[in-house]
């Protein structure tokens, strides 16, 4: 059976072109059997030419029928394609005319364009008929009476006929329509050359005097039927020429002015044959199809009527016609109930734009009219996430200009949105969601891209908008069903080229159809062409989502109507208001600025929001505008509130100030903070940081725009503080976030001395942290107090009165019963009783979001997810809390809460994290439902990493879950997050299965290879850990975390082989086998150090830094190096009689391997392996040393947490240190009888062994009750050195000698070892010998440290014959040497003060720390905080705190109070190796009781306090 070929050729298959051989062709089933067995398709036959066909076997008459055949295809083509861009050119050349009976619409007429209608006669009455007139030629005078002739009979025709029309001058009847224009100059000249009016006004004047041409009773109502002349613009797209136009005159003869009058024209114009004028006869001009009659002269034609019959009857038939006409009309746009239909359309449903069920808006719109901005105030009033702007001209006089003035937005191109394939980065990069993108799709005039002309602009723009279209579309951006795209079309789109709707092809593609969309066209006749080239192209009838009856003005106002916002108040001094615009709070995006009349205006259910926040969702500022008593107050809200007044209104606290506010997870901490902010909001201009995302120094930059806001001079006006709330930030983060609002205040130039903010920093703590006894920090417990649960319970009576299912407020009732664990085990066995994880969809989500909400830092998912993963994507939305309800037996556990960080979006956690905790245990008692089972639903199951909102955020939960240890966990314990130590815990055998599908799912993430290398590790297998390891190094080679494991996999590898050998000797193989890997280690080790510092360095901190202590990469470097010493003992090249020696020297590099050979030639084999790796090894005593030395002095001179894990490696550290004490500390027999010179060796490696070759070393023994003994030795070797004249004694030498007799003398202080008391000069003359000494050669690290610190000790108030203090500039070197060194250890830990300034003026005036302590254990009544006896008064500079009777030396403050600049405070001063600091700093005011302790003495050395 023959079968239908498709028209186009290129979609036939195979079977298509066998069917088109052998009936079209009529070839033979041979041929048609070879092409088909050749698998040839129709797209395929053009590549086809005669010599292929007849390789393929095809007779050569066949061939070339085919050949001939294709041939007349293809010009065929070419043929159809003319045509069709004939037709093309043809659509794109004709336009709509102006609206009827409209004066500001924005439409313009482009050059030779035609007219897409015809002219006609009378057709409904309403619709008008058109006449075209050409008006060209003549001077203007004669257009001026050709205007007014052809005006005149065209307006009496309409009358008469009670039809609409418009008479169009300057568009051709031949070619009919074509769209010519008249010339219009801006100022014409009268005959005597003097200027007169524009030939605008001409026109106009000629108009006004229309009446004169008509009966004198019928002047009046002709006039207000005849409609102004309208001029509409004609564009000239090849050149610039201006004052074009048309010249159209509206008639509307309405039936209440009309009736059943005739209008007869009683003055002839110009008769056209005579060219004379005639004023006897009269004329009445009716309009027959599209030409106009005199019923007053003579016509032959029989279907003309004759005037007295059309007088008589046919003018009141035609009269009762335009009535009904007119009746039928108003009925139609009365019934349209447009308003209604954009109300419910506009806002989905709710009826209000404060509620809209659209979280967002795309807005699509062209080129505008000035007259059209006004009406447009309502888009200042949506959501809008982009817009996509298709005029050239916006950002100049158009829409973009318009919406700049009110709201703020940021402009972009489609370019911007497909430079990066990462869809977050390019959210990230283009703030969307924060800030409005405008986008503009064809060009701007005024950043000079140059626009397209619409038959061009599909190649040349088209496709970057589509991929912005896109970009917009995708579910991961803006989920389906939350938002809309709004095509506002302000002028007309009238053919099939124009971008717009090419844009609108792009969207519907991307969203399925139009149910997301909305269109709202400024005109009926805008919309009848829309719709009509939307049904040509695509078939779609969209009139049901087509706002046109209304005009731009009620669109505007029924909108407006949709909305409650008013103007928002911003507090000022006294007492005083401004207006705070939405333009500018959108400029501070990070932020969420509490006003004064915050909620006022707006309506909310008060039932609804308290519900929400019993339950457990997130306060808003509703609950405390509709009922501030609905809150309870809780004890700390008075104090919190005293505080920062005390704050703000204290000069010296500093610019900018802090108070924490730390508080146990889910006890109301957050909503504390809200309540101080909400109660002050009158007082100070409050603020929420809402995105921790933002940068410090763009929240700082948006801090002090609020700060400033509504403040023009500022030399006359007085600032109000501001007071910012931040959630969950770091001590680091804090800091460098206060750190930046001091710069951005220096930088503004604002230091007045008064503090103009303070930052209310809530974050979460299990425990109470340190120094919570501070003014300045308060801690909010998991237990109410006597007075909070009184308030409690009498607020739970209220609420069983208002409210119903008081039993499902979770939240509240869990604090009421003070965090009681029965309780909320009671609660999660009552919610779960059916839970069954393998076949509820509810189950699983649920099950999810708990663990997350625990091992997440309270982990949520997307609403736009959670609809997805239930089946509700795509229906319609019915309010607020839609998916929670669809949780079924789970949704009183579950609320919504907001998502700010990064990306904006809504999204659904568990109410409380003790609810969550509690589940995950009921899940695994009674439901058998492990982590283990949830962690695999997330890693296999497809739907969690499908392109939808929050993906990356939840990707990344993941991992962190997977990966990041809690900083403070202890190393040994576990290498493992929290989250996998659990499974381990609960499912050892599971692990396993964990790390493989994690590795699956995240096959490209380093951390989860190296995951999977430390859970190799953690089972000593050596092998598959240095697999995983590799592959982790592979995907990262810039994270010091993956090259420290690596590095480590190696030791561990190194130290399970030598645990192996158990022969005195180890063999040749194995020791080039373990010398390898020894290297290995050794340079991987190497690398993660140099990483470390590279991160350190790094403006970007690495969240997974914490899992590994960073003391770590040079431990396991000691320790390779202590494998190494052990080995290389082993060897027979140095376990013979003196080996060690020998061993000692090339170590040292005093032996090379060629010396060892020449000694050594049995065993060359060993050799050569050292030859292999000689540049780790020919100096490897120096470099342990230098190790060794690092650890130790970082050891004793900062205060590190007390863990398992420091303690393991100070053990570790001594462990090595023995060993490389054993074999380059062994002191040779018969001291006595050697030579002096060696005698002075013998002692410096003695000194070497007690770890009294470095000032850290020494300093330790100041720790040591019973140290005096190896202290006194020390001294007792320095002296021996320095007498002997072969001693040659060093700097370093010197420094630590005159060290050590200081620490000698506050342990032994009648040792005779030590200078005398009164010879106190002794030591700062030998300081002073050293200085100068060390003028005279390079200082190495170590020697400028103890330079400077004994510089500072000894001579800390010494003045030269000038007055300067020379100790000055050595404190600078000092603090910076000390700090570089030791930049890439942990931040967190404070440096230790081994000596404390006291009240006497010299040496035993400083005491050490251990006297310090002691004395402050002799007076047990008073703290170290309280105790006056070494506490200093001083004002804080930009360099320190600088003391009342110092002169010129600033202490940088340690510990966490950092006082703000010029701030009063009180401190300890304590002596470090990186410089003197300020300890236990306080505020001045904090101590009110001590305020009359603190008096400068006259003298300078009367600054101690007595």
């Amino acid at each position: 059976m023959e079968c239908e070929l498709p028209a186009d050729r290129d979609t036939w298959t195979r079977e298509h072109v066998r069917e088109w051989l052998l009936g079209e062709l009529d070839l033979g089933e041979a041929t048609a059997q070879i092409l088909y067995e050749a698998e040839f398709r129709g797209d395929m036959l053009p590549l086809l030419d005669e010599d292929s066909l007849l390789k393929l076997g095809v007779k050569p008459g066949p061939a070339k029928l085919i050949i001939r055949r294709l041939s007349e295809f293809s010009a065929d083509a070419v043929k159809n394609s003319e045509a069709s861009a004939g037709v093309a050119r043809e659509r794109a050349e004709r336009c709509l005319p102006y609206p009827f009976n409209c004066f500001h619409d924005s439409c313009r007429y482009v050059l030779h364009r035609r007219l897409q209608v015809p002219e006609t006669g009378p057709l409904n009455l309403i619709e008008p008929c058109h006449e075209f007139k050409a008006l060209q030629g003549g001077t203007h005078r004669e257009k001026l009476t050709k205007f007014t002739e052809e005006a005149v009979r065209f307006a009496a025709a309409c009358l008469n006929t009670r039809s609409n029309g418009t008479i169009h001058f300057g568009v051709l009847d031949n070619p009919h329509g074509k769209i010519a224009g008249v010339g219009i100059g801006r100022e014409a000249k009268s005959d005597k050359g003097s200027a007169t009016k524009s030939q605008e006004e001409d026109y106009v004047r000629a108009w006004e005097a229309f009446g004169k041409y008509f009966a004198a009773e019928h002047k009046e109502t002709v006039m207000k039927c005849i409609k102004v002349p309208r001029f509409v613009e004609v564009l000239n797209p090849n050149c610039d020429e201006e004052n074009t136009f048309v010249i159209e005159v509206d008639i509307e003869p309405r039936h209440a002015l009309c009736r059943e009058d005739l209008y007869y024209t009683s003055e002839t114009l110009t008769n056209k044959k005579t060219k004379k004028h005639s004023s006897d006869r009269r004329h009445l001009y009716i309009r027959q199809g599209s030409s106009i009659f005199d019923l007053m002269a003579e016509n032959k034609d029989k279907n003309i009527p004759k005037h007295s019959t059309y007088s008589r009857k046919t003018i009141k038939e035609i009269s009762e016609l335009r009535k009904k006409a007119e009746q039928e009309h108003s009925r139609g746009v009365q019934n349209s109930m447009q308003g209604s239909q954009l109300t419910e359309a506009i806002t989905n449903g709710s009826g209000s734009l404060d509620k809209s069920n659209f979280e967002w808006y795309i807005l699509v719109t062209n080129k505008s009219h000035p007259v059209q901005l006004e009406s447009l105030h309502f888009l200042t009033h949506l959501d809008l996430f982009a817009v996509l702007d298709f005029d050239p001209e916006s950002k100049s006089e158009g829409l973009y200009s318009f919406f700049r003035e009110q709201r703020k937005a940021r402009a972009h191109f489609p370019e911007d949105y497909t430079r990066t394939d990462l869809p977050h980065e390019t959210v990230r990069k283009l703030e969307l969601s924060k800030i409005i993108s405008w986008v503009f799709c064809n060009g701007s005039v005024t950043d000079a891209v140059r626009p397209s002309f619409p038959t061009a602009w599909r190649k040349e723009k088209g496709a970057s908008v589509r991929r912005t279209v896109s970009f917009l579309c995708r579910t991961d951006v803006m989920p389906r069903g939350r938002f809309q795209v709004l095509f506002l079309l302000l002028s007309r789109v009238d053919h099939q080229m124009d971008p717009l709707l090419e844009a609108f092809s792009s969207f519907y593609q991307e969203l399925g159809g139009v149910e997301s969309m909305l269109f709202i066209c400024n005109s009926e006749s805008t919309c009848n062409s829309w719709k009509d080239l939307v049904d040509a192209k695509f078939g779609e009838q969209i009139t049901d989502r087509c706002i046109y009856k209304l005009n731009l003005a009620e669109v505007n106002g029924t909108v407006l109507s949709l909305t409650r916002s008013s103007e928002r108040f911003l507090p000022c001094h006294n007492a005083a208001t401004i207006v705070l615009w939405r333009r500018d709070e959108e400029g501070m995006h990070a932020l969420s600025v509490l006003c004064v009349n915050q909620c006022e205006g707006q309506q909310e259910s008060r039932d609804d929001v308290q519900r929400s926040f019993y339950r457990g969702a997130t306060p808003t500022w509703w609950n405390f505008h509709l009922s501030e008593e609905s809150v309870v107050k809780r004890d700390k809200h008075e104090y919190i509130k005293r505080m920062v007044r005390l704050r703000t209104s204290e000069p010296e606290s500093g610019a900018c100030v802090t108070f924490d506010l730390f508080h146990h997870p889910g006890c109301g901490g957050t909503t504390l903070a809200m309540h101080v902010l909400w109660s002050l909001r009158k007082e100070l201009r409050c603020a929420i940081l809402k995105d921790n995302a933002v940068g410090h120094h763009e929240v700082a930059r948006q801090v002090i725009s609020l700060l400033k806001y509504g403040i023009k001079e500022r030399s006359t006006s007085v600032f109000l503080p501001v007071l910012l709330m931040i959630d969950g930030f770091e001590d680091k983060n804090k800091e460098l976030l206060q750190e930046a609002i001091r710069e951005e205040i220096k930088l503004e130039d604002l230091t007045t001395g008064d503090t103009l903010v303070v930052i209310l920093s809530c974050a979460k703590s299990q425990t109470q942290p340190k120094g919570t006894g501070n003014s300045d920090t308060v801690f909010l417990g998991n237990k109410l107090s006597a007075n909070e649960k009184k308030l409690f319970e009498q607020r739970l009576k209220e609420i069983e009165m208002d409210q119903k299912e008081v039993e499902t407020f979770y939240s509240f009732m869990i604090m009421k019963n003070n965090f009681d664990p029965e309780y909320i085990t009671r609660v999660v066995k009552s919610n779960l009783q059916h839970f069954n994880f393998v076949e509820q969809k509810e189950a699983k989500l649920f099950g999810v979001l708990v663990l997350l909400h625990v091992y997440a830092q309270c982990g949520s998912l997307s609403v736009s997810f959670c609809e997805r993963f239930l089946g509700l994507e795509g229906q319609p939305r019915h309010g607020y809390l839609r998916v929670e309800e669809e949780f079924g037996q789970f949704s009183k556990l579950v609320t919504r809460c907001a998502v700010e960080e990064g990306e904006k979006y809504q999204a659904v956690r568990p109410i409380h994290r003790s609810v969550s905790q509690k589940c995950l245990e009921e899940l695994t008692r009674t439901h058998s439902v492990t982590k283990r089972d949830i962690v695999l639903l997330l890693l296999q199951e497809d739907a969690f990493h499908d392109c939808t909102q929050g993906k990356k955020r939840l990707e990344e939960d993941i991992v962190g879950m997977l990966c990041t240890r809690r900083s403070g966990e202890d190393e040994r314990d576990s290498s493992f997050s929290p989250l996998m130590q659990a499974i381990v815990n609960e499912t050892p055998e599971a692990v396993k299965d964990v790390l493989t599908e994690a590795c699956r799912r995240f096959e490209n993430n380093a951390l989860i290879l190296h995951l999977h290398a430390l859970f190799y590790i953690d089972r000593d297998d050596v092998t598959e850990a240095l697999k995983w390891a590799k592959k982790a190094k592979n995907k990262d080679r810039k994270s010091f975390l993956i090259a420290d494991t690596l590095a480590e996999v190696y030791r561990r590898e190194l130290t399970a082989k030598v645990d192996t050998i158990t022969a005195p000797a180890v063999a040749v193989d194995d020791f080039r086998e373990l010398l390898k890997l020894a290297c290995f280690s050794l340079s991987e080790f190497s690398e993660a150090q140099h990483l470390l510092t590279k991160e350190t360095n790094s403006p970007k901190s690495n969240p997974h830094r914490s899992a590994r202590f960073p003391a770590s990469c040079f431990l396991g470097e000691i320790s390779v190096y202590d494998i190494i010493l052990k080995l290389l003992r082993k060897s027979p090249l140095f376990a013979q009689n003196n080996g060690v020696k020998t061993l000692v020297r090339y170590l040292s590099g005093d032996v090379t391997v060629d010396d060892l050979l020449a000694n050594n030639g049995q065993h060359s084999g060993y050799i050569t392996t050292l030859q292999e790796h000689n540049e780790h090894l020919h100096n490897l005593k120096m470099a342990m040393k230098k190790q060794i030395d690092f650890l130790e002095c970082y050891l004793s001179n900062f205060t590190l947490p007390c863990s398992a894990k420091v303690s393991l490696m100070v053990t570790d550290l001594d462990l090595c240190f023995r060993t490389y004490s054993d074999v380059f500390c062994r002191l040779s027999p018969g001291v006595d009888a050697q030579s002096e010179h060696l005698q002075v060796e013998e002692k410096r490696k003695d000194l070497e062994r007690m770890k009294a070759d470095t000032c850290s070393g020494i300093l330790r023994y100041l720790t040591d009750k019973q140290g005096y003994a190896a202290i006194e030795a020390i001294v007792q070797s320095y002296q021996f050195i320095l007498h002997k004249p072969h001693g040659e004694m060093s700097l370093r030498e010197e420094l630590h000698l005159i060290l050590a007799s200081i620490v000698l003398r506050y342990l032994s202080p009648r040792s005779t070892r030590i200078y005398p008391v009164q010879k106190e000069d002794k030591l700062k003359s030998d300081l002073k010998k050293a200085i100068q000494k060390s003028t005279q050669t390079a200082l190495a690290s170590e020697e400028k440290i103890a330079l400077h610190f004994l510089s500072s000790l000894l001579c800390w108030d010494e003045e030269d014959v000038s007055g300067e203090r020379p100790v000055q500039s050595a404190l600078a070197s000092l603090t910076t040497c000390f700090s570089e060194q030791f930049r890439c250890m942990s931040p967190s830990a404070s440096l230790v003060a081994h000596f404390f300034l006291g009240k006497q003026a010299s040496l035993s005036g400083i005491l050490s720390r251990a006297e310090a302590d002691q004395l402050w254990e002799d007076r047990p009544g008073c703290t170290t905080e309280e105790d006056p006896h070494f506490f200093f008064c001083g004002v804080v500079k930009e360099s320190g705190i600088l003391c009342d009777t110092d002169r010129g030396t600033a202490v940088p403050p340690v510990g966490r109070v950092q006082p703000d600049v010029n701030s009063r405070v009180t401190f300890r001063f304590g002596f470090t190796l990186a410089g003197p600091r300020a300890f236990s700093v306080r505020h001045w005011k904090q101590i009110p009781e001590l305020h009359g302790l603190y008096r400068s003495p006259p003298s300078a050395r009367q600054n101690y306090l007595n």
